[in-house]
């Protein structure tokens, strides 16, 4: 970066530069700029969180043969099943 002063042009290399800013409006910009970023960053978080636990409820099976009571489910109705006489 060049800079005139006293009508001398210097190079200053980026790494070397340290501007220290004692404008307080440009801080509170800082600060508001950085915590709607930190939304927006949460909210599409959010937002892919539900997304994914939409696409698992919509490529589960329609029967859950883990669950305990499945046996139940699947098992030949009485009605149906052969008669004690």
């Amino acid at each position: 970066m060049k800079a005139r002063i006293k009508g001398e042009i210097y190079e200053i290399p980026f790494n070397k530069l340290h501007i220290r800013y004692s404008d307080k409006y440009l801080t509170e910009f800082r600060q508001d700029t950085s915590a709607r970023f930190d939304k927006r960053f949460k909210s599409e978080l959010h937002s892919k969180f539900n997304q994914q636990l939409q696409q698992q409820r919509q490529n589960q099976p329609t029967q859950n043969l883990n669950a305990p009571n499945s046996e139940l489910k699947n098992a030949p109705r009485m009605k149906n099943g052969p008669r004690m006489s």
